[in-house]
């Protein structure tokens, strides 16, 4: 029963995720060639240079996929399941906040829109600091 609620939470908190990234990548695209893009070809190039030679730097995508599948099967191990509930708790939070932030630059519409957007990581922040409780016992 503690995973299916921790892929709840992950599901959950997606949207914050989601919006975060979004909203980083366009910063980045808006800083122009010189701040911005050199960072996202800077991240393309250091997996890129894994499927090029995968012998000598093979270990980066290996570690991606490797982090990748610890997040999703966090919740399964049961020594780290609740600071797992807790991770995800902060992680959704940080997300939300920067969210937050990046629309509080624009106007307040921007920021009634990114709260209607991550609503629903609110209700798996809540969810997963619930669940942390619930599963302690």
């Amino acid at each position: 029963m503690v995973y299916p609620a921790y892929l709840l939470c992950i599901v959950l908190i997606l949207p914050a995720l989601a919006a975060a990234a979004f909203v980083g990548a366009i910063s980045l695209l808006a800083a122009g060639p010189k701040n911005g893009w050199s960072v996202i070809i800077g991240i393309l190039a250091f997996f890129g240079a894994g499927l090029s030679e995968p012998l000598r730097y093979g270990w980066r995508i290996i570690a991606f996929i490797a982090a990748t599948g610890f997040f999703l099967g966090a919740g399964a191990i049961p020594s780290i399941r609740i600071p797992a509930f807790y991770g995800l708790a902060t992680l959704a939070t940080l997300c939300i906040a920067y969210t937050l932030f990046a629309a509080s630059q624009q106007d307040r519409y921007n920021v009634i829109n990114a709260l209607i957007i991550t609503s629903p990581s609110i209700v798996g922040i809540v969810a997963c600091l619930w669940f942390a409780i619930k599963f302690k016992t």
